[in-house]
């Protein structure tokens, strides 16, 4: 069992935890359920506005605009705006009345009653625009079409889609995935254990530094996740006869190939993220948020590494685990939460020692181990009471080791294939 393996199978015990208190054209992320929040929102709407605002123009600044209009692989200016074709594409007869149900469509952002939930949702979405729409020339990506990120309205789904429509590499957010991740958040900021664990001020009420820094970690780390389908062609062209196939009742026609596709995205992100997270930019605004400015620079890495840990932990943990078996691990569409967040873990050590080496040795199994014990606690009640332990026993089994075994040759075969994918 490798380092990394060994750092995040040892589960955790739920009497722990209870007294702790590629498909064609399109891809979906793991995160399609339907949600246990209520879909009226009018009452956490209410929360979500009275503390995001002024953290979200902390955190981005309110000077960036909406991306210039991209222009076609013929350099003339789109007839439509992407918002427009983005809408269109989820109310198209292709589209099973069942999908048309789950996703209506583009939300209208102005249907929303609270002025500064809407400002916040827009500029989250121009940030987000604005940074798909700003990236380098890689040799490993594949030529794509330019990006436009909107939000779904749904019909109580938390999901996250990439797919490829008129000319755009289209990203989707569903509301209900951003109230959820919100949701996350408010309870990760409010437990002590996490702030212990990051060794910032008890939590009070008003938790918006953290909350916004988690939040943010969630969405672009999603985003990031969709994008490299796009990027590393795991996608199909617009032009094959694609479906938008319905993962809301069950997800039972995957295979390892797919899986592998889910568990690369997330790798990929890790080092996205965590470049602009710890040397990024982004740096600066995370540790102003977390009041560390006067600490020494390890101490920040460590807390900037265990926000990424906390914030991606609860948003795997606040879903509900998967029941796995030998018979339906390999029709999974997305390996099961316990491996999933594994892997994402060894990307982390793999980018510590590329670029921190010093943080390395703070990565150990009893540092994971407090964290998720933290992380757990303070999201057991969104997935149902739910813990991986079941996840955890099968992957330690023979079955688990040989499905494991498979899924990483499968993830190799595909990342030796980047950059021949043009």
């Amino acid at each position: 069992m490798s380092y990394g393996r060994c750092l995040h199978l040892r589960g955790w015990r739920r009497r722990d935890l209870r007294r702790r208190g590629s498909r064609p054209g399109q891809r979906l992320t793991a995160d399609i359920e339907h949600s246990s929040i209520d879909c009226g929102r009018s009452s956490r709407e209410i929360e979500f506005c009275s503390i995001a605002f002024e953290l979200f123009v902390l955190l981005n600044g309110m000077g960036a605009g909406a991306p210039a209009l991209p222009t076609n692989y013929n350099g003339s200016a789109m007839t439509l705006q992407p918002d427009i074709l983005f809408h269109r594409y989820f109310q198209s007869e292709k589209r099973s009345s069942m999908d048309r149900k789950h996703y209506k469509g583009k939300k209208d952002l102005e249907t929303l009653t609270d002025p500064l939930l809407r400002l916040w949702l827009v500029k989250i979405q121009e940030s987000l625009n604005e940074s798909l729409n700003d990236e380098q020339d890689i040799p490993d990506h594949v030529k794509h079409r330019p990006f436009h990120l909107d939000l779904i309205d749904d019909c109580c789904v938390r999901n996250a889609v990439a797919f490829l429509c008129d000319g755009y590499s289209f990203i989707g957010i569903t509301m209900t995935l951003i109230f959820t991740m919100w949701e996350v958040c408010i309870r990760l900021c409010r437990s002590e254990a996490i702030a212990m664990v990051l060794g910032v001020e008890p939590p009070t009420e008003v938790c918006g530094p953290l909350h916004a820094l988690l939040s943010q970690i969630q969405h672009r780390f999603i985003v990031s996740h969709e994008y490299t389908h796009h990027v590393h062609g795991h996608l199909l062209s617009e032009s094959a006869e694609s479906a938008f196939y319905n993962e809301v009742v069950s997800d039972d026609s995957g295979s390892i190939e797919e899986q592998a596709f889910e568990v690369a995205a997330d790798g990929y992100a890790v080092f996205q993220v965590l470049a602009n997270l710890v040397d990024g930019d982004w740096r600066s605004q995370a540790v102003a948020l977390l009041k560390l400015d006067k600490a020494s620079a390890g101490v920040q890495d460590q807390a900037l590494f265990s926000c990424f840990v906390i914030a991606i932990g609860g948003y795997l943990f606040s879903r509900r685990p998967d029941a796995v078996d030998n018979a339906t691990i390999y029709k999974l569409g997305h390996p099961p939460q316990a491996a999933r967040m594994d892997y994402i873990m060894r990307q982390v050590v793999k980018w510590s020692k590329a670029s921190h080496p010093s943080l390395t040795g703070q990565i150990t199994p009893e540092r994971f181990q407090e964290i998720m014990h933290a992380v757990a606690a303070a999201t057991f009640e969104m997935n149902g009471k739910n813990d991986w332990v079941t996840q955890i026993v099968f992957l330690q089994s023979e079955s688990g080791s040989k499905y494991l075994k498979k899924l990483d040759a499968s993830v190799q075969r595909h990342i030796q294939t980047l950059g021949s994918r043009k």
